[in-house]
């Protein structure tokens, strides 16, 4: 069985983005350090390696704004722009035009946060927040069922929640002893599957207490009012929403007036529209209950699916995003594939990169015509219509020549109707010659998320 770290960071990164092997990105600053980000600063540029101006790869207007500026020079790592972002609040590096385009749009959140921060009203409600969490976690732990007891209207709820996790827990570790019995045990292996899992229900414990006392719905609340995703990986802006959650769980400072006082709210309206308005409402273990419901009643095996959902990878809102599209592509032969891959995606880059994926093959779909099938595997990622015709779904911001990619465009199968490429970004110009040479037509800057926005987008453009 494919791994998702082979197929999508050696073989699919490499040979379907024609690039050298996708190494580990630099890790970003949190604060501005007086030695600036530079990353693979002994990168060799080339027709394979490239070294890119950001103004190839991205709209003019992102360079600069009021609170930033992107760095001129852009390695491509895997098919994958890697770009520095200078703000006032710090640097940060990001593997991704997608990624870029959600950083940026979260700035004007943290200005905002960086604002009401400097409140005086605000510092002492941190200090007392955290004194109060404190002694709700203890009320738990010491008295749970006089604890419980206090609370009838909610109590009914997560009594419901929590036997759901419990659930989830026994047949995650069911899955995982299975699992562990189909395969040799690798000696080098430093912890089990079943290990892991056991982790993760402490972990989970933890974040139950956490929910109990009300942190993860003011920061999903929090997140919502500044138009941003709770759960985002972004180093500069999670500090901030778990200081002002913890301030609004201290009742010393409501957010929504500390944030009106600030007069940027408005401003930080950006990323909202990419997300599921879900993330804003439901608790992590309602958004795997619903995900989990979707997927099973699409007929996609039970292991999968939670081997899936419990991979953190995916954010909550990953999930949301992959499952939606994933249940619109079945029963399509070869959908199944997609899900074994999200269960072994190792970062949020692979993650987002299945995720476009199923959106391209469901654009590809709507556009060209009913799906006979899809195809993923260390040849290349391919949807086959019902008339015969082939698309080549290529998620990448830039794809380069390389002499393997010649052979990985070899046709899988015989094609009775037109061979497209379908890429998300751009190319140069050295693959638009091959793809021609090789009978292809190339649809550039393909869109890779449904549902289509008339006002933005235009199909992709056809070279």
């Amino acid at each position: 069985m494919l791994s998702a770290r082979r197929l999508l960071s050696s073989a699919f990164l490499l040979l379907l983005a024609g690039c050298a092997s996708r190494a580990p990105a630099p890790a970003s600053a949190s604060t501005a350090s007086s030695t600036a980000l530079e990353p693979f600063p002994d990168w060799q540029p080339s027709e394979e390696t490239p070294i890119l101006s950001a103004t190839e790869l991205v709209p003019e207007a992102w360079l600069k704004g009021p609170y930033h500026r992107i760095r001129d020079r852009v390695p491509v790592n895997g098919g994958f722009g890697v770009f520095v972002l200078e703000s006032d609040f710090g640097e940060l590096v990001v593997e991704s035009v997608e990624l870029l385009e959600i950083r940026i749009g979260e700035l004007p959140a943290i200005a905002a946060l960086a604002t009401v921060s400097s409140f005086e009203t605000f510092v002492d409600a941190t200090a007392e927040s955290g004194r109060r969490a404190a002694e709700a976690l203890a009320k738990v732990l010491g008295d749970p069922v006089g604890t419980v007891s206090g609370l009838p209207s909610g109590i009914a709820r997560l009594v419901r929640r929590t036997l759901r996790v419990v659930r989830q827990v026994a047949l995650d570790l069911g899955d995982a002893i299975r699992e562990r019995r189909e395969r040799t045990a690798s000696e080098n292996e430093e912890e089990s599957d079943a290990e892991q899992t056991l982790s993760a229900a402490s972990q989970q414990g933890q974040r139950l207490l956490l929910r109990y006392i009300g942190y993860n719905r003011a920061r999903r609340e929090l997140a919502a009012r500044l138009g941003v995703d709770p759960y985002t990986t972004n180093p500069l802006l999670n500090a901030q929403l778990d200081e002002l959650a913890w301030a609004e769980l201290g009742g010393q400072v409501g957010f929504r007036a500390a944030l009106g006082a600030t007069g940027a709210l408005a401003e930080a309206v950006s990323v909202s529209q990419r997300l599921d308005r879900l993330v804003w409402e439901l608790p992590p273990a309602d958004i795997r209950h619903r995900n989990e419901s979707l997927l099973l009643g699409a007929g996609f095996p039970g292991p999968a699916v939670r081997r899936f959902l419990r991979n953190g990878a995916f954010s909550p809102g990953l999930q949301i995003a992959f499952t939606d599209r994933l249940e619109a592509l079945a029963p399509v032969a070869g959908s199944e594939n997609l899900l074994e891959l999200a269960g072994r995606a190792q970062d949020e880059l692979e993650a987002r990169t299945l995720i476009r994926l199923a959106g391209m093959a469901l654009i590809a779909r709507e556009r060209f015509g009913p799906l006979d099938g899809l195809r993923i595997s260390e040849e290349g990622s391919w949807v086959r219509h019902v008339d015969g015709s082939l698309s080549l779904l290529l998620p990448f911001d830039y794809l380069s020549h390389k002499a393997e990619l010649e052979a990985l465009l070899v046709l899988p199968e015989a094609a009775t109707g037109a061979v497209r490429a379908l890429l998300a970004g751009r190319a140069s110009p050295g693959a638009r010659r091959l793809l021609a040479r090789m009978g292809y037509r190339l649809y550039a800057e393909f869109p890779p998320h449904p549902p289509l926005q008339a006002a933005d987008d235009n199909g992709g453009r056809e070279e």
